[in-house]
């Protein structure tokens, strides 16, 4: 599975079941470290020759859970058996999503080899990737349970935090809302699946009906901006009370 960013970065998973497969960064560092640091580009390219095995991502998921345990800890998650392959988890700002906004993954390939770096939103050094870290209490399953306490089956389904998208070759549109004057409310992140293009120019983006949904009734757009595969529109209502909003949307190909 892998699904690309609009900064064109692109990040893999792997589905060893039915259930939730969730695409991110720590994935990515999970599957790196299974494949012995080779390129994961051409690890999916030849996917059906390589034989990867499940238990030997669940492994690997095992060292990203020692690597980052204070900060899987720090944000209320058991780092002895919080999978980041299969535990579904929403983009609320809290536990594993969290965790994502708090670390900066990137890889430097070479042809037949790749590095990573792990930093923090300022670019500072995170954690120095130990792939031989003890794993000693670290007990992960493919059955992922849910924040109640039950299990998720049915086909698979890629999880991107608030997106879902089980298809490949559509767009997902998520959406982020900023509000002055709400001091420390968080407006949660939404996400509109199955899209079958992102727009093709501004105007195609500013008159859609998609982008246009996802604003409150009575809003006055004050300006509107499209470039590459995210969109950017400013807004406010006048009725209660005067609240300016800015509405961020990213198209993510799936």
């Amino acid at each position: 599975l892998s699904v690309t960013d609009t900064a064109g970065k692109v990040w893999y998973s792997y589905a060893a079941q039915q259930g939730v497969a969730n695409i991110t960064p720590l994935t990515t560092l999970a599957l790196l470290d299974s494949n012995g640091k080779k390129p994961l580009a051409d690890l999916a390219k030849n996917w059906a020759s390589v034989n990867l095995a499940s238990a030997t991502v669940l492994a690997s998921a095992a060292k990203v859970n020692a690597n980052l345990q204070s900060l899987l800890v720090a944000n209320g998650l058991d780092a002895k058996t919080f999978n980041v392959f299969a535990t579904p988890f929403s983009a609320n700002h809290t536990g594993f999503d969290a965790v994502l906004d708090a670390t900066r993954i990137s890889l430097d390939c070479t042809l037949t080899s790749c590095t990573e770096s792990i930093r923090n939103p300022v670019g500072s050094v995170l954690v120095s990737w130990n792939g031989n870290i003890a794993t000693t209490g670290i007990s992960l399953s493919w059955t992922a349970t849910t924040t109640g306490g039950g299990t998720t089956s049915g086909t698979v389904t890629a999880n991107l935090g608030s997106c879902k998208a089980p298809k490949a070759g559509t767009y997902s549109l998520v959406v982020q809302t900023s509000v002055a004057g709400l001091g420390g409310l968080t407006v949660p992140e939404v996400c509109i699946d199955g899209l079958p293009a992102a727009p093709a120019s501004q105007t195609e983006f500013c008159s859609g009906a998609d982008v246009n949904a996802q604003l409150p009734p009575g809003v006055s757009i004050k300006s509107c901006s499209f470039s590459g595969n995210s969109g950017t529109i400013t807004a406010q209502i006048t009725t209660p009370v005067v609240l300016d909003y800015t509405v961020t949307y990213t198209f993510v190909k799936n």
